[in-house]
């Protein structure tokens, strides 16, 4: 009797432990969607802007750590002084990597200039 309970206790927590360490793996694989809401400093121009459009964009499309890519503007905005970024990555290690990357630093040191507020958001992409 005693042989049944300790099988039965062993199955018991075999089955917590894979259902733990499941979890986990789930988790460090889950996309992480990171967003940028960029506001441009008064009196930038449309082409500065683009500039901008632009640096995000190369920065997504030189690291093949970005799954996806999308931007666009506030729509009741008719200045166009806030601007948004969306790149989804497969973990947020890729995501550290990707902004610690020096590319993106460049980026970020090339736009401040036209920028006066950055607002990021990120966070787990559920389906």
């Amino acid at each position: 009797m005693k042989l049944g309970r300790l099988v039965f206790l062993y199955c018991i927590i075999s089955f917590a432990i894979l259902s733990v360490s499941k979890a986990q793996s789930d988790t460090s694989k889950q996309q992480i969607r990171h967003v940028v809401i960029v506001t441009f400093k008064p009196g930038t121009s449309d082409s500065s802007k683009h500039l901008v459009d632009k640096s995000y964009r190369q920065a997504a499309d030189a690291f093949p750590l970005v799954k996806a890519f999308e931007w666009g503007w506030d729509a009741n905005d008719n200045t166009q002084a806030k601007h948004v970024y969306v790149t989804t990555f497969n973990s947020k290690g890729d995501l550290t990597t990707f902004n610690a990357s020096p590319e993106v630093q460049a980026a970020k040191k090339k736009n401040a200039s036209k920028v006066a507020n950055v607002t990021t958001i990120d966070y787990p992409v559920n389906p």
